[in-house]
C-alpha cells in the first residue's frame, strides 16, 4: 500500500515570503487578523492605527463598515452601521476621532472610535480635491484632470508627512505627487511605480503602496531608499497603513484573491539593531 504524506498544516499561515531592497527587509505574513468566521470573505479597502496600534479597518460590507482590531491582531468590534454608503479609506485625528473617507457620497465623515457621527467635511454628493483647517473650513482647492505633474487621472491616495508636504498618488496617472501645504508642486515621481494606491508617512520615510505588487520607500529628503516587490508580486495592495514598531498592513481589495489583510514585518532596517 502506498504512503499517504501530509502536508504542513495551516500551510500559507506558515509559510513566510522575505522582500528585500536595499538595507530594508520585510516579512509577509499574508493572512494577518483573527476574525470571527461571519468575516471571512470580508474585503478591507484601507485602515490605519491609533496611538495604542489598534487597527481600524475600512470594509465593503456596508452592514459593518468599521472594524477594529487590538495591537496582537484579534477582532474588538466593528461599527459605524448606517453611516456610510461606500468607505474608502480612514485615519484617526490628533484629537483620536477617525475620519472616514465615503466615495459613493463624496464626504469626509468624522466619527468617534466608538462609531458616533461627530460632522461631515465637505458636501456630500460633490466631488473636490481640497484642503481644510481643523475646524473643517475650507483653505485650498488645486490639482485637476491632466497627465502632467501636479495634475490627476485618479488622485487615489493621499497623506501629509512630518513637514506638512502633502503628498498624492494618482493610480491611474501612475504618478506620486508631492506639495506644499498651499498647494505648490514640490517634487513627483513617475518612473518605476506600479500604480500608487496607498501612502503612509512615519518620522523617517513615507510609504508607497502600489496595486501591481511594489512598496516605495521614500526618505524626507525625498530620496527612493527602497523599491520592495516586482510587477505582479504578493504585496500588490489597496489600501495600507503602519503603527509604531515599522508593520505595515496592506489591504489587496480585489487585486488578490484570497487574501484580504496582510502584514509586512521589518526583519532588517537601517534603523534596526539586528
Amino acid at each position: 500500500m502506498a504512503y499517504q504524506m501530509k502536508s504542513i498544516p495551516g500551510r500559507d499561515g506558515a509559510a513566510r515570503s522575505l522582500f528585500s531592497s536595499g538595507a530594508f527587509t520585510y516579512a509577509l505574513y499574508p493572512d494577518y487578523g483573527n476574525f470571527p468566521s461571519r468575516f471571512t470573505f470580508t474585503m478591507y479597502s484601507g485602515g490605519c492605527c491609533d496611538r495604542e496600534d489598534n487597527l481600524f479597518l475600512s470594509t465593503r460590507d456596508a452592514e459593518h463598515p468599521i472594524m477594529m482590531l487590538d495591537p496582537e491582531g484579534n477582532y474588538i468590534k466593528d461599527f459605524g452601521c448606517g453611516l456610510f454608503k461606500e468607505t474608502h479609506t480612514l485615519c484617526v485625528t490628533p484629537n483620536d476621532t477617525l475620519l472616514c473617507v465615503d466615495v459613493a457620497q463624496h464626504v469626509l465623515r468624522e466619527i468617534s472610535k466608538d462609531g458616533e457621527w461627530i460632522r461631515d467635511i465637505g458636501t456630500p454628493g460633490v466631488p473636490s480635491d481640497s484642503g481644510f483647517a481643523p475646524d473643517g473650513t475650507l483653505l485650498h482647492t488645486w490639482g485637476g484632470p491632466g497627465d502632467e505633474p501636479g495634475h490627476f487621472v485618479v488622485p487615489h491616495c493621499i497623506c501629509v508627512d512630518r513637514l506638512d508636504r502633502v503628498w498624492v498618488g494618482d493610480r491611474d496617472g501612475n504618478r506620486l505627487h508631492v506639495f506644499s501645504a498651499a498647494g505648490e508642486l514640490l517634487a513627483y515621481l513617475e518612473e518605476g511605480l506600479y500604480q500608487p494606491t496607498g501612502l503612509w508617512a512615519d518620522d523617517h520615510y513615507v510609504y508607497v503602496a502600489e496595486r501591481g505588487g511594489g512598496l516605495t520607500l521614500i526618505n524626507m529628503e525625498l530620496q527612493v531608499v527602497a523599491q520592495l516587490g516586482f510587477y505582479n508580486s504578493p504585496i500588490r495592495a489597496h489600501g495600507m497603513c503602519g503603527n509604531s514598531k515599522g508593520e505595515i498592513f496592506l489591504m489587496p481589495l480585489t487585486t488578490y484573491d484570497r487574501h484580504f489583510l496582510m502584514k509586512l514585518s521589518p526583519v532588517t532596517t537601517p534603523d534596526s539593531k539586528g
